[in-house]
């Protein structure tokens, strides 16, 4: 390549871009002029080919990029009339190396320098047909080899395409943002919706939407980020504003296009749970619903007993929050006779709805658990069949599995049975109205069987205490989430659940079911999963404390020690809870491992072969426990996340808080517990505290997308 002098015309690579320039002076770097008319300075490296075509310099910059612009034109015009082919097939015949010149003149019919620089460009373009050797020479490639070039590139070609038109779409539909009007909304999501049916452009919008679920953990982070470059920036500029860094822009767009909400639950996304239930398994469950005789029956007048006790006439009631919608158990308390109480814990009977080979028995197997999120609960069945044909509906029968135990007069478990029943709720109750009616002076048989529940649950925990159950009494969140505004803001509500007298009685009784089940399927032999969990490595907080903290810092101690529960083919003891064997049977439409449990023992109660052997138990246990824990994981960061949200609107506001822990021997960081809230946060300690102590701490920024709450200590007299 010859050397450049003033205004000879060059091409040069600017930054993989190749551009035309004329030589305004020669040096160490060349100073140019480019078609854009913009003077600047370039590496001599940088020269990819010199012409001996003079352009004009000294009429002003835009005098020489005129000349340039044509100097393309005819450089282009060169190109499109190149048959390349033809000359590839003239020469393969050959068989021989040539020249860029002799290329030229098969080419053009010339061999000037803009001839020379036109098969230049045409080799460029068609990097199939001819292999450049070091020796500057030209060799044509076999034809097999040409083919299968012709063909990658022809791949190449149209993903170059598919990706221009994924990123202009992107691009046009983040431009809008936001969108108010609600049927351009629906024609944007329509427009997204059908560009996906394209399998490449579902990868494409997939690599940003894991990227902005799982972080900065993603392993295709790197080619996540340089797609969101691409999408955002055009030569050079930034033309879609996203703002913050990594996985947060991922998100951002995809907000902006209209794939995620602004409020999008990545947490559900990241774990794979599918927040609708598929239309298909809707239908099945309402066809399942019309097949049921009993399903409005308020007795069993015209019913087949179906091998189940006809428990109707007895007195049951539910105890739930207000808002539950799947009622899963019931409660009765009759005293004999003799003095002694017969307790029943009447639990909801899917098994008799869906049966084991129906395909919603494989889904709710697939889902393993009902999710409960700020925005609603994500349910294991359809809601046809978990809120209303499966739960125990007031006034209507319904089937049970009940789990029945008769105490003596010193409160003493004596007897126990499980059997198939159907039963009918004579009232449903709520936490708050049980609470009202153990502590008021009202009479009847409601209040006289929440009495007798409330006299057994007492005697019933004090006994587990004595047996070295610990009880942890750490108040729970619940976070509720409103409906968005017109300006897009979301009213969060939280509140404590805290511990009454009315959920004492109902935890005591689920505990008294699980461990009625435990007994029957060991004294059966019947392959089931036991819960258990052994005794912490220190006893001291433990034995200090008598199993029972009075406060909340002593709860948190207590917690810390304990190990976490287990699975067990085989009953072993469960040390929280006091008990020796402890099967979970009390939640079917809610929990797999429940209906797996109601499976077992119901089969094995009509004298039929079990469902599951041990082995298959093994495995279904330990599937659906996985599925278990993630759910808890969805459910706890999901109400985290709402909880930062709601913090978002109270930065500046001092907060009541207690310290629960210290993070250092130092005591200079202190884990907090913000009272009214259900969370804890760490916290720079500015004045001596000790655990239990109450102070005040003020919110100086909440980010809930990096799950992020800064607050400080403030001074009471502050």
């Amino acid at each position: 390549m010859t050397s450049p002098a003033r205004g000879s015309a060059v091409e040069f690579d600017d930054k993989g871009q190749m551009r035309l320039a004329a030589v305004l002076e020669v040096g160490k770097s060349l100073k140019v002029v480019t078609e854009q008319a913009e003077e600047q300075l370039i590496a001599a490296r940088a020269v990819s080919f010199v012409s001996d075509r003079v352009v004009d310099v000294g009429g002003g910059a835009g005098r020489s990029a005129a000349a340039l612009s044509a100097l393309r034109a005819e450089l282009e015009a060169m190109l499109a009339g190149a048959e390349v082919r033809e000359v590839w097939e003239l020469l393969l015949g050959e068989g021989e190396a040539v020249s860029l010149q002799t290329l030229a003149n098969w080419l053009f019919g010339g061999s000037s320098s803009v001839q020379v620089w036109g098969a230049t460009l045409a080799m460029r373009a068609n990097p199939a047909f001819f292999k450049k050797r070091k020796d500057d020479l030209w060799e044509p490639r076999g034809e097999k080899q040409v083919e299968a070039l012709l063909q990658q590139q022809g791949a190449e070609a149209r993903a170059a395409s598919l990706s221009v038109r994924f990123v202009s779409l992107l691009r046009r539909l983040a431009l809008e943002h936001p969108v108010q009007d609600e049927a351009r909304i629906a024609a944007r999501a329509r427009e997204l919706e059908e560009a996906l049916q394209e399998p490449e452009m579902r990868k494409r919008l997939e690599l940003i939407e894991r990227y902005a679920v799982e972080g900065d953990l993603y392993d295709r982070a790197g080619q996540a980020g340089a797609l969101l470059e691409t999408v955002s920036h055009e030569g050079g500029a930034e033309v879609v504003r996203l703002g913050g860094k990594g996985a947060v822009r991922a998100l951002k767009l995809l907000i902006k296009v209209g794939r995620f909400e602004v409020h999008e639950n990545l947490f559900l996304r990241r774990y794979h749970i599918d927040p609708a239930i598929d239309p298909v398994f809707e239908a099945m469950a309402a066809e399942l619903v019309e097949g049921l005789a009993w399903l409005d029956a308020e007795d069993l007048s015209g019913l087949a007993l179906e091998g189940r006790e006809d428990q109707t006439g007895l007195f049951v009631v539910t105890i739930d929050d207000a808002s539950t919608r799947d009622i899963d158990d019931g409660l009765s308390a009759v005293r004999l006779s003799d003095g002694r109480v017969e307790v029943g814990v009447h639990i909801a009977d899917p098994a008799a709805i869906v049966g084991l080979e129906h395909p919603l028995e494989a889904e709710a197997r697939r889902r393993g658990t009902t999710v409960y999120i700020p925005e609603g609960a994500i349910p294991m069945f359809p809601r046809v069949l978990s809120e209303r044909a499966m739960s125990l509906v007031e006034g209507l029968v319904r089937p049970a599995l009940s789990f029945w135990v008769i105490f003596d007069a010193a409160m003493a478990p004596v007897e126990r049975r499980v059997s198939r029943s159907w039963v009918k709720v004579a009232r449903r109750l709520t936490y708050e109205g049980v609470d009202a009616a153990l502590a008021g002076g009202v009479e009847g048989v409601e209040v006289e069987v929440l009495r007798l529940l409330d006299a057994l649950a007492r005697a019933r925990k004090a006994w587990r205490l004595s047996q070295g159950a610990v009880v942890i009494s750490i108040p729970e969140a619940r976070v509720s989430v409103g409906e968005a505004s017109e300006d897009g803001r979301v009213e969060v509500e939280v509140r404590l659940q805290e511990d009454t007298a009315s959920r004492d009685l109902v935890q005591e009784m689920m505990v008294l079911a699980g461990e009625t089940a435990g007994q029957h399927c060991q004294a059966r032999g019947l392959p089931v999963i036991y819960r258990i969990q052994e005794a912490p490595d220190d006893m001291s907080a433990v034995e200090a404390s008598g199993g029972q903290a009075e406060d909340l810092a002593g709860a948190f101690a207590l917690r810390r020690v304990m190990k976490r529960g287990a699975l067990s083919p085989v009953p072993r003891r469960h040390f929280g809870l006091g008990l020796e064997s402890y099967v979970q049977a009390t939640s079917p439409i809610r929990r797999y491992s429940d209906l797996l449990v109601h499976r077992q023992i119901q089969a094995d109660l009509r004298g039929e072969g079990l469902p599951f052997d041990a082995a298959q138990v093994g495995g279904l246990s330990g599937q659906v426990e996985g599925l278990s824990n993630e759910a808890s994981i969805v459910e706890r960061e999901s109400k985290r996340y709402w909880t930062l949200v709601h913090l978002q609107g109270r930065v500046g506001e001092v907060l009541p808080a207690t310290v629960v822990g210290f993070m250092d021997e130092q005591r200079r960081r202190a884990l907090v517990w913000l009272d009214g809230l259900g969370m804890t946060v760490t916290l720079g300690m500015t004045a001596e505290a000790g655990e239990g102590a109450a102070i005040r701490v003020k919110v100086e920024a909440a980010r809930p997308r990096q799950d992020m709450l800064l607050v400080r200590m403030v001074d009471e007299a502050s």
